[in-house]
């Protein structure tokens, strides 16, 4: 399943909701402590990640400085980063939620626990450039700890443009694309040059998939 440009993401099963606001600790992502490049893109990931968790309102955040995973199962006796694991290094900070992750030269993987669960969530993708770490740091942030399914839109027009909630542009691949969206109801708009424009609404559910199949119709 693809998300943004670069992100990929996987959901697992997961378990009741937490109702209320939440404490979110967000470790800093590791990277290799001898390439300073990976040392400063890590540091600007923790940061933007931090400070979309603080913008959204939805989470008080715990922000340990240089904290690396590493340590944190040190400290706690962990011999993997299974669930139990890290929800207890959660738990030992007061965090109903965890943020975690490694960078290298070619990959980002982050990984989260939601507030309430016990399933980890994972988006890996290419490490952002310094203009492109604000959206990517939206982005995982949305896949990683918002309640989240998948939208699909296929139509009879390659050039297709569909935008989502009046400002998210989605440009189709051989009529057919795809977006992970936040769980609830969205608007969407479908338009083509020399096409009519169609509007419609559709209901996202957490970790589902919700495809709509869109005709367009000539104007001419």
């Amino acid at each position: 399943m693809r998300i943004a440009p670069s992100l990929a993401l996987v959901i697992a099963a997961t378990t009741a909701a937490h109702a209320g606001k939440s404490r979110l600790l967000v470790i800093s992502v590791h990277a290799d402590p001898t390439q300073d490049a990976q040392v400063k893109t890590a540091r600007d990931v923790t940061l933007a990640l931090r400070a979309k968790a603080k913008a959204s309102g939805a989470f008080t955040v715990v922000a340990p400085d240089d904290k690396a995973v590493a340590e944190e199962r040190l400290k706690h006796k962990c011999a993997s980063e299974a669930p139990d694991c890290m929800r207890e290094i959660a738990a030992a900070w007061k965090a109903d939620a965890i943020l975690w992750g490694t960078l290298d030269a070619d990959l980002v993987t982050l990984k989260a626990i939601r507030a309430g669960k016990n399933d980890i969530v994972v988006v890996t993708g290419a490490p952002p450039a310094d203009t492109e770490t604000g959206e990517f740091a939206r982005t995982a942030y949305d896949s990683l700890l918002v309640p989240s399914g998948t939208l699909v839109v296929q139509t009879n027009v390659a050039s297709a443009v569909v935008t989502i909630d009046g400002t998210d542009k989605l440009a189709l691949v051989k009529s057919s694309g795809q977006r992970v969206l936040a769980e609830g109801q969205h608007k969407l708009k479908i338009e083509a040059p020399g096409y009519a424009p169609l509007s419609t609404t559709v209901a996202i559910k957490e970790s589902e998939t919700a495809t709509i199949s869109v005709e367009l119709v000539p104007t001419k």
